[in-house]
């Protein structure tokens, strides 16, 4: 019956090791040697190492996040500079919005100081 409740202390102390981010096994034969109470308290002192590993594992997904951001950047970076090349080329000139107007009749440009539109007559603007 003593060496039930002995097994059992070992694995208790192999599962605390467990939960602290120890080994299991390591702590649990240490525990079966020396003893559960003695191995447990000085587990019970040292640090948590599953909060270190999940802070690492943090870190280590913010910088992956931080390299798609970046990649992502130069992609865009280099589509636009691309559209850019593309529409630089163009030989019609682009024109502002604020010197085309459409003919309320039939929908032709023209321009805004006109008072007629030269495609159909109607008058333009009041």
């Amino acid at each position: 019956m003593e060496a039930i409740v002995w097994f059992l202390c070992c694995a208790g102390v192999g599962y605390y090791a467990d939960r602290k981010g120890r080994s299991k096994w390591r702590w649990g034969i240490a525990s079966a040697i020396f003893s559960p109470l003695m191995v447990g308290i000085v587990l019970a002192l040292m640090s948590d190492r599953s909060v270190e590993r999940d802070v690492a594992a943090l870190r280590m997904d913010q910088q992956q996040l931080r390299d798609r951001v970046a990649m992502d950047e130069k992609v865009m970076e280099t589509r636009f500079s691309h559209m850019e090349g593309r529409l630089g080329g163009a030989t019609e000139p682009v024109r502002a919005l604020e010197e085309i107007a459409l003919c309320p009749g039939c929908r032709a440009e023209v321009h805004p100081s006109d008072r007629y539109c030269p495609r159909c007559g109607e008058m333009l603007f009041g």
